[in-house]
C-alpha cells in the first residue's frame, strides 16, 4: 500500500486507500434501478464497505436482497423516527428475523441495527413513541451484541438520557450525518458512539458542523453520503482535478446521471472526504485511511 505522503496525488481509482460509506439506502426507489452502476461506480473510485440501513419494515427485504447480491454490503435494519406510525404489531418480531439470519445469506457481513432514533423536528410524530420503538431498538442491540446507526434533531437531552438509562452499549454505534453542538462531542464519545459526516459538511457556510468536526477525536471520525440524501456541494472542489474522477461526464461541474438528477451515491463520498481534508487541514488520503480503518473497527470487528 502507498504511505499517506505519496497517496494524494494518485488518481482516484488508483489511490492505494478505499473510502468507507457509513450510512446510506441503497434500497430507497429513487436510487435502486441503478444499483448495478452505484455499485460498478463505487468500486471504480476507490469505493471499498458500504452501510445499507433499512428505515421501515417495509424495505428491509429490499436491504437484504442487496445485501445477498453485494459483497461489500453491509445490511442494517431498523425503524426510523419518521415511520414509527407504521410499524405493524408483529414489528419487533420481524426485525428479530432479520437479524438473525444465520446462513450465508449476507455475503459481507452480518447484520446490525439502524437507521433508528429520535427526531422532534417534525411535530406530527408521536414523540412518545418515537422513544418507545428507539429504546426497544437499542436495548436489542445491547443484547446482540452489534453497533447501531443513529439519527438524532432536536432530541439530543432524550438520547443522552436514555443511554444513561439503558446503559452503554456494548459494541458502539455511530451518530449519522451530525448535526448537534460541538460541545456534545465529548459526552457522545465518551459513551463509545462515532461521529459521521455527510454532504453537509460540503457547504463552506455551514459553520456549526466544520466547528463540531474539529471535536471528534481521530479514531471516532466517519464519513458517510446518506445516499440519495444530501447531495454534496460540487463547488467546494474547483480546486480538485475533476477530470480524474468521473468519466462519464462531458461537464466536469456534474459527475453522474443521478448527481444531475439532485440524487446522491456512494461515489460521491470523495467530496466529503475531500471537504473534510480541506477543514482540518491533513491530505485526502489521511481522510481516506482513518475513517476506513474506523468504520472496520466499529462495523465488522465483532
Amino acid at each position: 500500500m502507498n504511505t499517506i505522503a505519496n497517496t494524494n496525488n494518485l488518481s482516484v481509482n488508483n489511490r492505494g486507500f478505499n473510502f468507507f460509506d457509513a450510512h446510506c439506502h441503497l434500497q430507497e426507489p429513487e436510487i435502486i434501478w441503478d444499483i448495478d452502476g452505484i455499485i460498478s461506480r463505487w468500486r471504480e473510485n476507490s469505493g471499498g464497505t458500504i452501510v445499507c440501513c433499512g428505515t421501515k419494515e417495509s424495505d428491509w427485504q429490499a436491504v437484504a436482497n442487496i445485501a445477498s447480491i453485494y459483497d461489500n454490503i453491509i445490511p442494517c435494519f431498523g425503524v426510523h423516527p419518521w415511520f414509527v406510525e407504521d410499524v405493524s404489531d408483529k414489528w419487533f418480531y420481524s426485525l428479530e428475523k432479520y437479524l438473525n439470519i444465520t446462513s450465508n445469506y449476507y455475503k459481507y457481513s452480518k447484520p446490525l441495527i439502524g437507521e433508528i432514533g429520535i427526531d422532534h423536528v417534525l411535530k406530527n410524530i408521536d414523540k412518545k413513541k418515537q422513544e418507545i420503538i428507539f429504546k426497544t431498538q437499542l436495548g436489542m442491540a445491547k443484547e446482540l451484541h452489534i453497533p447501531v446507526s443513529i439519527h438524532i434533531r432536536k432530541g439530543w437531552d432524550i438520547l443522552i438520557k436514555i443511554i444513561k438509562n439503558i446503559g452503554q452499549i456494548s459494541n458502539g454505534g455511530v451518530i449519522h450525518s451530525y448535526s448537534g453542538s460541538a460541545d456534545m462531542i465529548p459526552i457522545l464519545q465518551k459513551y463509545g458512539f462515532y461521529i459521521s459526516f455527510s454532504g453537509s459538511v460540503t457547504h463552506s457556510n455551514n459553520k456549526k458542523v466544520q466547528k463540531s468536526l474539529k471535536q471528534v477525536s481521530p479514531e471516532r471520525l466517519l464519513i458517510e453520503t446518506d445516499s440519495p440524501a444530501i447531495l454534496p456541494y460540487y463547488p467546494y472542489l474547483e480546486s480538485e482535478n475533476q477530470q480524474s474522477i468521473y468519466y462519464d461526464s462531458s461537464n466536469p461541474k456534474w459527475t453522474t446521471k443521478l448527481f444531475q438528477m439532485g440524487l446522491n451515491e456512494p461515489c460521491n463520498i470523495f467530496m466529503v472526504a475531500t471537504a473534510i481534508s480541506k477543514i482540518l487541514d491533513i491530505p485526502l488520503s489521511e481522510v481516506a485511511l482513518r475513517t476506513d480503518s474506523n468504520g472496520k473497527e466499529l462495523f465488522l470487528k465483532r
